[in-house]
């Protein structure tokens, strides 16, 4: 059926093919490069000056992902256009020659692609792409691809109703956006970028000028700006043969400007007169200070040598960060975070704006404390300009640099073409050079190698010896009227303090031994639906290995160990929480963090621990060369850990600002009060205070994991790149030493939950300068325990948000992102939510509130549509066959199996079925059921009037 719509439109709908001599074509970095640009990149142009660059990839398979850069964003604005840029890559939605207003939603979502903000479009300061991530690869499909992003191109029909509508949304977006750091960011960039385009032309523009435009005003901005010189394609998938070049050519070869073709305006000088300010943000919770030696960034050809000097750059940075990481975990350390980084670099992608080039050091603290901090960090700066560096800090990093070389190397063949699809577009706009992984790790590894410390000091204090100092800062801190220059005199105070050289590295050889000789595997069996091998070692471990494909040299090894936070009281609050944030910080007994990481420097290796729900979770990521290291040291964090009081310290640092920051966004509300009174007063559900996570102590997070550590069930998986037989016996001969392992608990009376319970509303006040006001719906469904009853509710819940959507951001204009969702536990019996959220002007509250009963009234009263399952439900196939393609999606299935839910391997084999399975009657009765006004709890947010 899609054929023959598809082969009806093109032949009935194609534009006559034009007579038109060859344009000039913009240049890619590559062409004025000495450095080689990937070899397996196809490039071209069409002789309407239209650029294009494509590549034959296998990962995922059956998979396309095209990108349609267009060089225009809001630097080419005009006053009287602030805004129109974005405003356009909207209006490509509503309305096109082929799709009338909406149809290309249904368009996305039938090709199995979701649609939402910022999902298929975006706009920057000097851009606009377009995205279509494709789950098809055959010439048809890659066709029909090509004639939507034509549309995007010059089918735009901008019609008056959908411009006035559009409006209302992109307001919406516009108080979406804002936050306190937003505006943080704002008053910084009108003070450091002044005297360029960039403070003034912000992607969303005004209000008062979006109000102002027209159907011809932003159609005269479409036909300036979009020409095929302007425009590059991209276009990265499993093409299994195809060559595109032909389907390009006949989608895009007849299209041609009207007029002289222009380029945006110049971006403007930095006039650098306010090089010390301090902007007060009440609502953020830390101070932020800058030090940074910037010059204006002229553009710079991309060259080998440019290259290796950056590395040398990076490495410096990268050992004076290490020092900065180490002195923020000591009692004395007076700042959250810290780190040096180069600015514009060149032959490096930005996401800044590209005014200045140059070094700067980020200090993050408390505002108590900020004087204290911002010297602190700057004396370490001054440490290492005065005195160098050591060779083991260059040993390590250069360990680090050569095994990341290498590692993207082995894994080319297996790169991702979304990520290769995104580096294209950035080479479409930036001064960056696509290089393929050999090339890269031949250029850079000599010169990595040769580095002394001597060289890397002299390139850092060159580099910070250039440009003009810069001494900024802002957030919770008010310093007053001459608040610049109450700065610059804590800098200056600081810089007079006398400097010691750094103590020298103690170096400690790694000590990961194990005791005992390793118990026999005593079970083994093969999953055949899904090819995976089980086996049981005679002390209980459990080792559940499965090869893949998806990630050349890749081996994912994730474990569960005992029951989670079923395994502690229900009323122990926060306990889950700060042992998912001490546990691996505080190291082994007999390496700290930094020893380890020091000792593990060039490996593949390491631990990353949480507590969920149900299980403990110990998880890293390695190859087959470091598998052996990787199993010792998740068994060293199990018989050896380290229980620092530094880990806590460290953790404890950070509560302030985060709980601050909570009290004034309606996240703090809903996780603290609202979800705890949903769930009748459980504390495992939301956020504990901020009082009680502080009460935890080391001592209680050592009393409650150190006997589930000694023996609890575990569960370890392996999946990815590997021969299963010797995973198995690296595998026994570390896990296997552990001591014997008890039964997994039920914990079934801890499993009895209440609520969410219906009929609950609260409404907060939050005090903050947000001009939002947000509003949560919550409908209690079931648990997710049967598989065709989650795969329901996942469905309803799409449903919804595609309702919500279409009535409440496109039809009212009243909440750019509202959506509905649900969340069906496999833990909790009977416990489950589908969820609605949107929000809104804080006195259109009730108003939102009621245009989502509509929406969920109807959906209940009338039911769910044949048309909007099928194409709902296309976007759910896409996700889950990418899903399969992960290592990490078979390492949770196949835990899941071993660790107390043996029908997850059934459900993940039979999960496409269940989806398609499922009819619309089901949908609709579900419906009527859960979406009943009287079940609905409310919560309710507005920002305090002031």
């Amino acid at each position: 059926m899609r054929r023959t719509w598809f082969a009806i439109l093109s032949a009935a709908l194609a534009l006559p093919l034009a007579a038109q001599s060859e344009v000039s074509v913009r240049p890619w970095a590559h062409a004025d490069s000495d450095v080689p640009v990937h070899a397996r990149v196809q490039f071209g142009h069409l002789a309407n000056g239209m650029r294009y660059a494509w590549v034959e990839n296998r990962e995922p398979d059956e998979r396309c992902y095209l990108r349609l850069h267009v060089d225009v964003g809001s630097l080419a604005e005009t006053d009287a256009e602030r805004g129109m840029a974005h405003f356009v890559e909207h209006m490509a939605f509503n309305g096109t020659r082929r799709f009338a207003a909406g149809e290309l939603v249904d368009w996305f979502q039938a090709h199995g692609m979701d649609f939402g903000a910022d999902t298929n479009a975006y706009t920057a300061h000097s851009e606009t792409v377009y995205q279509i991530d494709l789950p098809e690869t055959d010439a048809e499909s890659v066709g029909e691809a090509l004639l939507v992003l034509r549309e995007f191109a010059d089918g735009i029909l901008f019609e008056e109703d959908q411009v006035e509508a559009e409006k209302g949304v992109i307001d919406a977006e516009e108080r979406e956006t804002d936050s306190a750091a937003y505006r943080m960011i704002r008053a910084n960039n009108a003070r450091r970028l002044a005297g360029t385009r960039f403070p003034v032309r912000d992607p969303i523009g005004v209000k008062p000028a979006r109000d102002a435009f027209t159907a011809a005003s932003l159609r005269a901005f479409y036909q300036r700006w979009y020409r095929p010189e302007s425009t590059t394609l991209v276009l990265v998938g499993d093409l299994d043969g195809l060559d595109p070049t032909e389907l390009i050519t006949e989608h895009f070869a007849d299209w041609h400007g009207e007029g002289e073709w222009s380029t945006a305006p110049p971006i403007g000088e930095p006039t650098m007169a306010q090089r010390s300010y301090s902007i007060y943000e009440d609502e953020l919770p830390y101070y932020v200070a800058v030090v940074a030696r910037l010059a204006p960034r002229r553009p710079v050809p991309v060259r080998k040598k440019v290259l290796i000097d950056e590395l040398r750059l990076t490495c410096a940075r990268a050992m004076l960060n290490l020092r900065l990481a180490e002195l923020a975990k000591s009692a004395d350390a007076a700042f959250l975070q810290a780190m040096v980084e180069g600015r514009g670099r060149p032959g490096a992608p930005t996401f800044r704006p590209p005014v200045f080039v140059g070094e700067a050091l980020t200090v993050v603290a408390s505002p108590s404390r900020w004087r204290e901090a911002l010297q602190q960090c700057d004396r370490e700066l001054r440490r290492a300009l005065e005195f160098g560096f050591r060779q083991a800090e260059l040993d390590e990093i250069r360990s680090e640099l050569a095994r990341g070389l290498q590692e993207v190397l082995d894994r080319e063949a297996t790169r991702p073409s979304a990520s290769l699809a995104g580096e294209l577009a950035v080479a479409a706009e930036q001064a960056v050079v696509p290089v393929d992984a050999k090339t890269r790790r031949d250029l850079m590894l000599p010169a990595l190698q040769a580095f002394t410390t001597d060289e890397c000091h002299e390139a850092l204090v060159e580099s910070w010896a250039r440009g003009e100092l810069f001494v900024f800062g802002g957030g919770n801190l008010d310093l007053g009227e001459d608040a610049g220059g109450t700065l610059l005199e804590a800098y200056r105070e600081g810089r007079a303090t006398e400097l010691e050289a750094p103590a020298d590295i103690e170096t400690k050889a790694l000590d990961l031994a194990l005791d005992g000789e390793p118990a026999e595997v005593v079970e083994q069996s093969h999953a055949e639906a899904v090819d995976a091998h089980v086996a049981v070692f005679g002390n209980g471990v459990r080792v559940v290995i499965k090869r893949t494909d998806f990630a050349q040299r890749q081996i994912v090894v994730r474990a569960y160990l005992g029951e989670g936070e079923l395994a502690m009281e229900p009323d122990r609050c926060g306990l889950g929480l700060v042992a998912s944030g001490v546990f691996d910080r505080a190291g082994l007994g007999s390496h700290s963090e930094d020893e380890l990481r020091r000792a593990l420097a060039g490996k593949l290796a390491g631990v990353g621990f949480s507590v969920a729900e149900d299980a403990c979770v110990l998880s890293g990521s390695t190859t087959r060369e470091d598998l052996a290291l990787q199993c010792r040291l998740m068994c060293a964090y199990l018989v050896d850990p380290g229980w620092r009081a530094e880990a806590m310290q460290q953790f404890r640092k950070g509560l302030p600002e985060y709980y601050e920051s909570l009290s004034r966004s309606f996240e703090g509300p809903f996780q603290m009060q609202f979800t705890p009174q949903l769930y009748g007063g459980d504390c495992r559900f939301g956020l504990a205070p901020r009082e009680v996570v502080e009460g935890v102590s080391m001592d209680d997070v050592q009393a409650w994991l150190e006997p589930e550590l000694a023996s609890a069930p575990l569960s370890v998986c392996f999946v990815g790149d590997l021969d299963v037989e010797v995973v198995l016996e690296t595998a026994r001969d570390a896990f296997g030493r552990l001591p014997t392992r008890r039964p997994l608990e039920r914990h079934e009376a801890r499993r009895r939950v209440k609520g969410p319970r219906p009929g609950l509303e609260k409404r907060y006040v939050i005090d903050t300068d947000d001009k939002r006001a947000t509003v949560i719906a919550v409908y209690p469904t079931n648990d997710g325990m049967e598989l065709s009853r989650r795969v329901r509710h996942d469905l309803l819940g799409r449903v919804l948000g595609d309702r919500l959507l279409e009535a409440i951001r496109e039809a009212l204009g009243a909440s750019y992102s509202p959506g509905a969702g649900a969340e069906s536990s496999l833990v909790f019996p009977g416990v489950g939510r589908l969820t609605v959220f949107a929000q809104a002007e804080p006195n259109e509250v009730d108003a939102l509130i009621a245009a989502c009963g509509v929406v969920t009234d109807r959906l209940a009263e009338e039911g769910v549509t044949e048309e909007e399952l099928l194409r709902l439900r296309e976007p759910v196939m896409a996700q889950l066959r990418d899903e399969r393609r992960a290592n990490g999606f078979w390492a949770y299935v196949l835990l899941e199996h071993l660790h107390g839910r043996e029908a997850a391997l059934v459900e993940a084999v039979r999960e496409v079925d269940a989806y398609q399975e499922v009819t619309a009657a089901e949908l609709s009765e579900l419906a009527a059921d859960v979406l009943a006004a009287e079940r609905r709890s409310l919560f309710v947010a507005s920002p305090q009037e002031r």
